[in-house]
């Protein structure tokens, strides 16, 4: 109550910029202090308020870190929705300042497919992304300056281990997708070798450990996006839920809009007491 008078107040005296980075500065302080929950609703109250034309760049950065909570919280598809929505913002814009943030909203995209199961997708898209940050990053080829590059580069050569290891029918196909990626070969190579040359850990540990690994690290397969079907399954208010539906582009779309916002809403409804069963939920989502 004490927030809302003061933002009240200073949205009186300065304007709806200032609240915006009020609850930016109070998220980040929740986020460092380990208070997701709070950071999140301190975040989504500055990302309304900075969007707007003028400001919009500080809204994208914010979807960022909303989309890093959301992932901290195991929920995969709210954080790739953020993560996608800054990415549109960035390609839809004629602000010089917005579109410079489009390459770390890209990879962000990139490192929530891998995070939510779709590691095919993520190496697909990662050419995208690639085509983005040569196209608009200062000094794109110093990857030590860019440090979300390296992960993303270093998550590709985990994912296309793990392809091999557990799906080799995949192996054609996936890197076939890794040749497409706009670097010079003995780069990408050498990054991709750390994690998935022969004598790398991936490479070399058994497969129950690898499956250990997987589990810990994921909570998830990491190939939910191969397949006539895809399943999806998260917890929220005590409940588990699966979603599944086809696996067409358009079913897909939607099936994931409506999970992503279930997500963003569970989250919203974790500030409330609620007396819910435990249980479990099955969403079959269809077109019609």
């Amino acid at each position: 109550t004490l927030r809302d008078q003061i933002d009240d107040l200073t949205r009186i005296r300065s304007g709806g910029h200032a609240v915006a980075e009020q609850s930016q500065r109070r998220g980040i302080a929740h986020l460092e202090a380990g208070r997701r929950l709070l950071a999140i609703d301190e975040l989504q109250r500055a990302k309304v308020g900075w969007f707007s034309g003028e400001a919009m760049s500080n809204s994208l950065r914010v979807m960022t870190l909303l989309s890093n909570c959301y992932a901290d919280l195991g929920l995969a598809l709210a954080a790739r929705y953020y993560a996608a929505g800054a990415t549109y913002l960035g390609l839809h814009t004629d602000d010089d300042d917005v579109r410079a943030l489009t390459p770390g909203a890209a990879f962000q995209l990139v490192r929530m497919q891998a995070a939510g199961g779709e590691l095919i997708s993520s190496l697909a898209m990662t050419q995208q992304a690639l085509g983005l940050h040569f196209a608009l990053e200062t000094n794109p080829t110093d990857f030590d300056a860019h440090p979300l590059l390296q992960a993303v580069l270093a998550e590709g050569g985990i994912g296309l281990a793990i392809v091999r290891r557990l799906a080799p029918e995949l192996v054609t196909m996936t890197e076939g997708l890794v040749e497409t990626w706009p670097l010079a070969r003995e780069d990408r190579d050498a990054v991709l070798s750390l994690e998935s040359g022969h004598d790398s850990a991936w490479m070399t540990m058994d497969e129950a450990a690898l499956m250990d690994r997987l589990e810990v690290e994921l909570g998830r397969s990491p190939l939910e996006d191969v397949g006539p079907a895809r399943t999806h399954v998260w917890s929220a208010l005590g409940v588990e839920w699966t979603l599944t539906c086809a696996n067409d582009r358009e079913t897909v779309a939607a099936a994931f809009g409506l999970g992503s916002v279930l997500q963003v809403i569970q989250v919203e409804l974790a500030h409330v007491e609620l007396l819910v069963v435990p249980g479990k939920v099955v969403l079959d989502v269809e077109l019609g």
